[in-house]
């Protein structure tokens, strides 16, 4: 798997994670949340209301009324107060239900997130094979790379080696042409001041050939 193959699955795997994260936490968490706030929230407010009211009553009867009937007051508001911590309970409980029927969207969001996380992990996975195998290649490349070039030189070192050879040997061959040259030209030269012009003639047509 190459890496222009690898780009789009990551991509494909955030947007999909992205959707899953979108779809099954933040819209749903937030309306619930805005819903069981207001619902609770009215509910309670309205509750309270409505106790209190009837607990200022109950209290406001219970004080002017006579001594015989304080019992009876009191009583009421042990009873008024009793009802709003029920219904404070009672909300509280609704709640709690409410938030485990969320259960099952929070169960498939954590298996959406197992999947992609997975998906993505399988990915870098891939990925990370991808770059070792391609790093094994480029050194062996290299490698070889490397021995061509160490043969190549150690030939053109021995090319080098062998004209420098030749040339040594043309060298040695031309100093000894030359002395040899010499030598004859010194020959002639002292025939000629022996014998004389004419002898000499006949010498250096034989010397040249």
């Amino acid at each position: 798997m190459d890496r222009t193959t690898l780009d789009p699955e990551i991509q494909q795997a955030r947007e999909e994670l992205g959707r899953l994260l979108d779809d099954l936490i933040n819209q749903p968490l937030v309306e619930e949340a805005r819903r069981l706030a207001s619902d609770n929230l009215d509910q309670l407010k309205s509750d309270i209301q409505a106790q209190g009211g009837g607990l200022r009553r109950q209290i406001d009867t219970g004080f002017t009324a006579t001594n015989d009937d304080l019992g009876d007051a009191v009583d009421k508001v042990r009873s008024a107060v009793s009802k709003i911590g029920n219904d404070v309970l009672q909300a509280a409980q609704s709640t709690q239900l409410r938030l485990e029927g969320m259960e099952p969207l929070l169960n498939s969001l954590d298996a959406g997130l197992a999947s992609s996380e997975e998906r993505l992990t399988r990915l870098m996975q891939a990925q990370l094979h991808h770059n070792a195998t391609s790093f094994k290649a480029m050194t062996v490349l290299l490698n070889t790379q490397q021995a061509e070039y160490s043969q190549a030189i150690a030939s053109v070192s021995q090319e080098l080696a062998g004209v420098k050879e030749m040339l040594c040997a043309e060298r040695e061959d031309f100093q000894r042409t030359l002395q040899e040259q010499r030598f004859r030209f010194k020959t002639l030269l002292g025939l000629l001041l022996l014998t004389g012009v004419g002898t000499s003639s006949v010498l250096l047509k034989l010397f040249l050939g």
